[in-house]
């Protein structure tokens, strides 16, 4: 594909970033228009993003060192090769969503109001955040002979993200950004129609893990093993069962008190 979109006086931008760098101001649109719902002021929504931006970007790279930490100390100069790589994507929202929570906890944001309006941002960046990783030739698929099949071809890519070159791959990016936009919809659908506090997010993390467990089966791009599984599938196993003990313990919560 192109993982860098374009040279300005020797200075290379990946595609990948600037997809990122889209995705992030077009999420913090939309959080900035359910938090405004939530009787969130537009700069406490931007001050709290910020924080989670900043905590999962160094949440997902510490992960992706941490799950395969024997083979970066083997091959120390894929720290710098790495740092062009967005890092483990559970890593980054969980630090990302601890970061979160103790920022409204400091500034008195309502924490469950704050969570229902973070998700369908997160699912709305992170589905358009996978285009970036389709660019870059990140998180590819395993072979595959079905019709469906991508087939990368740049040595740039393959230099940056290691992807199989000239042989059809499952097209994970897509199925995942496609999924993404899918779990985004259902969000949307679900807010208009919310019973309590912390119901759109306990829906997002079951959407989303659901999602990512099954992809899974279709990756082939390194990211380390956790409990005999990929450590992203395990992760997810543990999301899932966390969004329906939230959906559940809320939802009874609630009912308690009417």
């Amino acid at each position: 594909m192109y993982p860098i979109l374009f040279e300005i006086f020797g200075i290379q931008i990946p595609t990948y970033g600037l997809i990122l760098a889209v995705s992030f101001l077009l999420g913090l649109r939309v959080a900035i228009e359910y938090g405004r719902r939530e009787g969130v002021s537009p700069e406490q929504v931007m001050n709290l993003w910020l924080c989670v931006l900043l905590a999962g970007v160094v949440g997902a790279k510490l992960t992706l060192y941490l799950i395969d930490l024997d083979y970066y100390i083997r091959n120390p100069s894929a720290l710098l090769s790495s740092c062009r790589s967005a890092g483990v994507l559970y890593g980054g929202i969980i630090l990302g969503i601890v970061a979160g929570l103790e920022y409204a906890r400091r500034t008195g944001l309502p924490i469950w109001k704050s969570l229902d309006f973070s998700a369908p941002t997160l699912a709305f960046g992170h589905a358009l955040g996978r285009l970036g990783c389709l660019a870059a030739g990140c998180c590819y698929g395993r072979p595959t002979e079905l019709a469906w099949g991508l087939t990368f071809t740049r040595l740039e890519a393959k230099r940056i993200t290691d992807v199989t070159l000239d042989l059809p791959l499952h097209p994970t990016q897509i199925l995942l950004s496609l999924g993404g936009f899918a779990v985004f919809g259902t969000l949307v659908f679900l807010y208009r129609r919310k019973r309590f506090d912390g119901q759109i997010f306990a829906v997002y993390l079951i959407l989303e893990t659901f999602l990512r467990f099954w992809i899974e089966f279709l990756r082939a791009d390194r990211r380390g093993i956790l409990l005999g599984l990929p450590t992203s599938q395990t992760l997810a196993i543990f999301g899932f069962i966390a969004g329906l003990f939230l959906l559940v313990w809320r939802r009874h919560r609630v009912a308690e008190r009417l």
